[in-house]
């Protein structure tokens, strides 16, 4: 329909192309999880189908004016996105090796459609080789080659320019400059050992390498970045083990270079311990220094790794009598092999039977049979009996001082109670009311309880009794203080009402000149001194 030059319905066109827009994304959008390549149908015709109807659409609508409008609205722009068309193409190369004639004809289809559609972007395959060098090598091998091509190895590129733009790591930066070309616009090739060497004396490591290629006639202004890994080993130049054997491993040992290997056995047991030693000439340490003891009866392989004692020197110390050793090797002879591995050696080292170990048990003591003997004779005849002698009891000083020094030490306790009870006459009234009977009892029974915690008690037990006691000591001991508070305020009132009294006379008396208020006058036993009016007026003038 749309192919015919006659006038046709655009509204009718306009609903097909919606429909065709839809089964197109329905079938060529989906993605799988890992975004490697697209989820297309299981039916790689059904597939091939949609995809020559799409392009075909996409030229039809491209080349008329009155359709290009619709262009937007059917979604072909997706077949200009590069990462669409990669994951297309990987799609495609799953078919690559197939018995199925019909499947091998539309990955033809597809490819050659690809290639030609003015509107859809061929892909380039850029394939990398030869990445890894020997520093060592005293050949020159063969150097860095980049090949570029389409997805089937056909060329593709008309004036290419291949470069290193970056190398280097953690050391340094690495040589850069253009490829040469072994191939015409296919194969590139690029000395990178050779250039290494001019600029370190030894380098070793993996190289970070960016290239970046660029054709004008297919590419224009855009280019191809790809990065990738090369990698520089070395070799080992020399290798050395030294086996100490002996007590304590204190001889010199036996020692033998790479490829040889030792004629003796050595053993190992409780008594005796082998420490193997390993030194080796190489510009690196390599990671992986293993020792595999083999057994030639049960042929079980036993592997420990030697750790590194110091620069490029790594031991190994066999003692059945610590842990693994003590549970890994049992009673036999076994071979010893060494392996040496790391990702920058040019190749690994196997060093096989390099030594003999034959390793021993403790022997157990033999069971002896049981011989009865006489047991009613004892076996060892009675010691003497042992007589202690004690020194004589020591003299005592006579008792006069001891009791003259008690005597001086109480002396201020006497005087102090005959200071109070004897000349402040000071009398205890222990029982003028139940409140002080109470007390006196509590304070017994408080006194009790502080000699069964020196004689039974433990301190908590003590603490949890005096705690309870201190309860009822303390309201009796409050009561009695509250009576007497009370007498004493009384008296205090009294004593008031005297002094004025006292005064008042003293007043009339100055007014009849009498002298009747000389002296004291007490009054429930409050003294008051003799006061005149005048010392009473200043007295009142004063307040």
């Amino acid at each position: 329909i749309l192919s015919s030059p006659k006038s046709v319905n655009l509204q009718g066109i306009e609903n097909e192309l919606k429909l065709a827009s839809e089964s197109i994304e329905k079938m060529l959008s989906k993605e799988d999880q890992h975004s490697q390549y697209l989820s297309f149908s299981n039916s790689v015709t059904a597939t091939t189908y949609v995809m020559e109807s799409a392009i075909a659409l996409w030229d039809v609508l491209s080349k008329k004016d009155t359709l290009k409008p619709y262009l937007p609205k059917t979604k072909l722009a997706i077949f200009t996105d590069n990462t669409y068309v990669e994951r297309l193409v990987r799609y495609y190369l799953q078919f690559k090796y197939t018995t199925s004639a019909i499947n091998a004809r539309h990955v033809l289809v597809v490819f050659d459609l690809l290639e030609k559609s003015s509107h859809v972007k061929v892909p380039v395959a850029i394939k990398v080789s030869n990445r890894v060098f020997s520093w060592d090598s005293t050949s020159r091998g063969a150097p860095l080659t980049v090949r570029v091509t389409d997805v089937f190895g056909r060329p593709i590129l008309h004036g290419p320019s291949i470069s290193i733009e970056s190398s280097g790591n953690s050391k340094g930066k690495g040589p850069s400059g253009p490829f040469s070309e072994k191939t015409k616009n296919v194969e590139f090739v690029y000395d990178f050992l050779a250039e290494l060497k001019k600029l370190e004396s030894e380098a070793f490591g993996t190289y970070d390498v960016s290239v970046h290629v660029k054709d004008s006639q297919v590419l224009g202004d855009d280019s191809i970045a790809v990065k990738f890994e090369v990698k520089v080993t070395v070799s080992i130049r020399s290798l050395t083990l030294s086996v100490r054997k002996g007590k304590k491993g204190e001889d010199a040992g036996d020692k033998v270079t790479y490829p040889d290997t030792l004629k003796d056995s050595y053993e190992i047991g409780p008594m005796a311990r082998v420490i193997f030693e390993l030194s080796l000439k190489s510009a690196i340490s390599p990671r992986h220094i293993a020792f595999d003891f083999i057994s030639r009866k049960t042929k079980q392989s036993i592997v420990q790794i030697a750790p590194q004692v110091r620069q490029n020197v790594y031991s190994l110390s066999v003692d059945t009598n610590k842990s693994p050793f003590h549970e890994l090797l049992k009673e036999g002879e076994y071979d010893v092999n060494i392996y040496i591995g790391d990702v920058h050696l040019d190749k690994n080292v196997e060093w096989s039977k390099v030594a003999k170990v034959f390793v021993i048990e403790e022997e157990e003591a033999e069971a002896k049979d049981y011989e009865p003997v006489n047991d009613e004779v004892p076996k060892y005849a009675p010691k003497e009996d042992i007589e202690h002698t004690f020194a004589p009891p020591q003299s005592l000083p006579p008792a006069f001082f001891s009791i003259t020094f008690n005597a001086l030490v109480f002396l201020p306790f006497i005087l102090l109670l005959y200071q109070i009870f004897i000349v402040l006459e000071v009398k205890l009234d222990l029982f003028s009311s139940p409140y002080a009977i109470l007390f006196v009892i509590c304070l017994l029974i408080d006194c009790f309880a502080l000699f069964f915690y020196w004689y039974q008690w433990n301190i908590f037990e003590a603490m949890l009794w005096l705690f309870w006691l201190s309860l009822p000591t303390s309201y009796f001991g409050y009561s009695i203080l509250k009576k007497h508070l009370e007498i004493r305020i009384s008296a205090k009132k009294n004593e008031k009402q005297c002094i004025c009294f006292n005064i008042v006379v003293a007043y009339f008396c100055d007014l009849c000149g009498c002298r009747c208020h000389d002296g004291f006058v007490s009054n429930r036993n409050v003294i008051i001194p003799n006061i005149s009016i005048q010392k009473f007026l200043f007295v009142n003038e004063q307040m």
